[in-house]
């Protein structure tokens, strides 16, 4: 099958479409009109109209949080205190300020951190390491003095 989805994804209204139907309508316009003119369905246009907001109803999504901000920024100073304090995971974090391992990772997470598994970085071996060693002399014009301080 070639081409894009059977279905076009719907997009939503923007805020200035919703108040420009809103606008059209009490000017006496008809849904047909309106909706040809911003080029969106008749469904959409009634859909406004019948509600009469130009905004959609936000609300806010999930549970509250139950730390305060001033927790959040403890624990945010907490972590950025030190190099090992940014190393701990979840669960030791969780442990020093008795919340939840999850709120943490949320908390952390809403502030902008996230995990990531460091690579670890091949040894090189002594042959690698000499031919390193001759490119740069070759490259880098220095006394064998200097190379041997270095060493």
């Amino acid at each position: 099958m070639e081409g894009g989805p059977s279905t076009p994804k719907r997009k939503r209204l923007t805020r200035d479409q919703r108040r420009d139907i809103l606008l059209m309508r009490s000017l006496g316009k008809k849904y047909s009109e309106i909706a040809r003119h911003l080029n969106i369905t008749e469904h959409a246009v009634q859909y406004t109209c019948n509600t009469n907001k130009a905004t959609p109803q936000s609300k806010r999504a999930g549970r509250p949080s139950k730390l305060s901000n001033e927790q959040i920024d403890e624990i945010e100073e907490f972590v950025r205190s030190s190099h090992i304090r940014r190393r701990m995971t979840y669960k030791e974090l969780a442990a020093v300020f008795d919340i939840g391992p999850d709120s943490v990772k949320q908390v952390l997470h809403s502030r902008g951190y996230s995990r990531r598994f460091a690579l670890q970085k091949p040894p090189i071996s002594e042959k690698n390491r000499i031919s390193r060693l001759e490119w740069a002399k070759e490259h880098i014009h220095w006394s064998d003095e200097q190379w041997y301080e270095i060493l």
